[in-house]
């Protein structure tokens, strides 16, 4: 297996409520990149963050009320 890390990194990710994008929001945010959530469904990728959040993976959740879908950044 390797194992890569992206510290340092910002990694965009869409359709991060579910799927595929949710695991590829999450294997990045295990390496060590800051993540930014884009999801149609604004209130499915809050549910995503907040259970994120809770697991450790995520430390900070903000909001831009110009962004069109929801922008959620993650720090692990």
């Amino acid at each position: 297996m390797i194992t890569l890390s992206f510290e340092n990194k910002v990694a965009l990710v869409t359709g991060a409520g579910s799927g595929i994008g949710l695991a590829t929001a999450k294997a990045f945010a295990e390496a060590e990149a800051t993540v930014v959530l884009a999801d149609i469904n604004e209130n499915t990728v809050r549910t995503v963050a907040d259970e994120l959040v809770a697991t450790g993976l995520v430390t900070k959740r903000l909001q831009s009320a110009a962004m069109s879908p929801t922008k959620l950044m993650w720090r692990p």
